[in-house]
């Protein structure tokens, strides 16, 4: 289903505090609201930064969260939280500034194995403040060659204490769950910084930063995130046949050929009808597959930041399951995040701290207070933004 569909869905059916879709909402007292951004543009984020000032709404990090839900500590009226998925580059160049300018917190999701490695610092909106960069250059930082934070970013904003990192999953994978191969690996499909964010599942890729011109000629099939519950489908034979196929066959000037699709798949047909060693991963290889992926996550950020103590996971694609709430327990997290769940609209106390849900951030205009806007201009401003080619982030 369409997003935007969904989230009309979403609203007829009730998964939505009632201040999303009331006329004339209750201020906001008996529970929390938590919003997810990715990509923020200056303007944009600005403005909902004033509104949540204009209208007295404090931000939290997620220990303060936990607290409330877990031990119903006192947060005072009109909490918020803001969270940031991936860890993208605008989180330094424009979140970071404005969230000091307006003496607010937020919590930024991590994907430890995509973090840029660069000792080089990026230049923010502050820089464009002091004209000493180019408005451009920061507006679309997350479009750039090095989409996402550096290191050493993330430890210059952790020591600020404005931003509270968590995690995201190790590597954002998706996995394969049926045999139907949808597409290949491709030299322009690694380009795209957006296929780092779903990167298929590779056997290399937890242990280490994979080098995805390796698998130039990978079979890429119906996939699901990796924390789903599906079981993975695994056919390893096949994708070295195929990556060796294309390897032997001109490498990366393979693909500049007409019908190079056809070709691939028809010697991934022919392979497959003479061997016949593809199967899904056992349950408890499933679990250990998931616990590893936690595990490395939760050590890798720890590793990277001094005396913090990674509690929180956010799903990718907000896909969850029981299996993973499991995995994330005994790997140790506290609170985990979704997007919407049947039946839970808020975060209230006493709810379970591992079912926390969260609203796409341009819900944030909801809020009871001055200024709100109509849920009219707020889906016709999200078709506007699809219609020019922009994802509704």
């Amino acid at each position: 289903m369409h997003p935007i569909l969904l989230q009309f869905q979403e609203i007829f059916q009730r998964s939505y505090p009632g201040w999303v879709w009331r006329r004339y909402p209750k201020p906001v007292t008996d529970h929390v609201p938590v919003f997810t951004f990715h990509t923020v543009q200056p303007e944009s984020f600005e403005a909902q930064l004033q509104f949540l000032k204009d209208n007295a709404y404090q931000t939290i990090p997620s220990r303060s969260l936990i607290r409330y839900i877990r031990d119903g500590e006192k947060i005072g009226d009109r909490a918020v939280m803001l969270t940031f998925d991936d860890g993208r580059k605008s989180v330094w160049s424009v979140a970071y500034p404005l969230l000091k300018k307006y003496n607010m917190c937020a919590t930024v999701f991590l994907t430890p194995a995509i973090m840029d490695e660069s000792r080089q610092l990026s230049k923010s909106i502050e820089d464009v403040w002091q004209a000493k960069a180019d408005p451009d250059a920061v507006v679309h930082a997350d479009q750039s060659d090095s989409p996402t934070l550096t290191w050493q970013e993330i430890q210059i904003i952790h020591q600020s204490g404005i931003i509270d990192f968590q995690c995201h999953s190790y590597s954002h994978q998706r996995i394969p769950v049926g045999p139907k191969i949808t597409g290949f690996v491709s030299p322009e499909k690694i380009k795209s910084h957006y296929f780092k964010f779903g990167i298929p599942y590779f056997p290399e890729m937890l242990s280490e930063k994979a080098d995805l011109r390796a698998y130039i000629g990978a079979p890429i099939y119906q996939m699901a995130p990796s924390l789903s519950g599906e079981r993975m489908f695994i056919n390893e034979n096949l994708m070295k046949h195929c990556i060796s196929f294309v390897s032997t066959h001109g490498g990366e000037k393979f693909f500049n050929q007409r019908g190079w699709q056809k070709i691939l798949k028809k010697q991934a047909k022919e392979y497959c009808r003479i061997n016949s060693t593809a199967h899904f991963e056992s349950k408890n290889e499933q679990k250990e597959r998931i616990i590893t992926e936690l595990i490395r996550a939760k050590d890798m950020i720890e590793s990277h930041l001094r005396n913090h103590t990674v509690q929180c996971l956010a799903y990718p694609w907000g896909a969850g399951s029981d299996l993973a709430v499991q995995c994330s327990q005994e790997a140790g997290y506290q609170a985990n995040f979704w997007s919407t769940l049947p039946g839970h609209s808020k975060n209230q106390i006493g709810n379970n701290p591992f079912f926390l849900v969260r609203l796409k951030h341009d819900f944030l205009w909801r809020l009871p207070g001055n200024g709100r806007r109509s849920l009219l201009d707020l889906f016709s401003f999200k078709l506007r933004r699809r219609a020019g080619g922009k994802i509704d982030y």
